[in-house]
């Protein structure tokens, strides 16, 4: 968020929200002062975070229709807008690790993890758990592992043609 000025952060609801979820996990009071700062100033109507486990350094892109319900989410994870981390029939999300990306539109569904540095594309839908360092995109997603690991099968498919 560079060029941005602290007064203009404030002003962004996403940040209020998440700033408001935070403060009201603490004690009482800071439960019972998120409430009157939110009467307020208001927050983003259509962010919704229920994670009873939650990293620093979430930032949400847009919080519009956003939901973000796993157990545990770690730290530094950017959520674009309309994204769903939520419950199936089956249970809830059960982690999403570190520095995960997820894109706009994503649906992450059920009781999967998500591993560390992993990146969910626009509009998938996640019903797998995704290994640490994979992307993956589509309906249902596919796997999209390590560029260094593809090419490696490449070639030694090439070479085996080659033989």
């Amino acid at each position: 968020m560079e060029g941005c000025s602290k007064s203009s952060v404030y002003r962004r609801a996403e940040f209020r929200t998440l700033f408001l979820y935070r403060m009201s996990k603490g004690r009482r009071i800071g439960f019972l002062l998120s409430r009157v700062i939110q009467a307020l100033v208001g927050h983003e109507r259509t962010l919704s975070i229920t994670c009873p486990d939650l990293g620093p350094g979430l930032f949400v892109q847009h919080g519009t229709s956003t939901y973000i319900t796993p157990l545990r989410m770690g730290e530094n994870c950017w959520v674009n807008q309309d994204v769903t981390v939520g419950w199936s029939a089956d249970g809830p999300p059960i982690s999403i690790g570190d520095n995960v990306r997820i894109g706009a539109g994503a649906k992450v569904l059920g009781p999967i993890s998500v591993g560390d540095g992993a990146q969910i594309g626009a509009n998938a839908v996640v019903i797998r758990d995704v290994p640490p360092g994979m992307k993956v995109w589509g309906v249902p997603t596919h796997h999209y592992g390590d560029h260094k690991i593809w090419w490696e099968q490449v070639r030694s498919r090439t070479d085996s043609a080659k033989g």
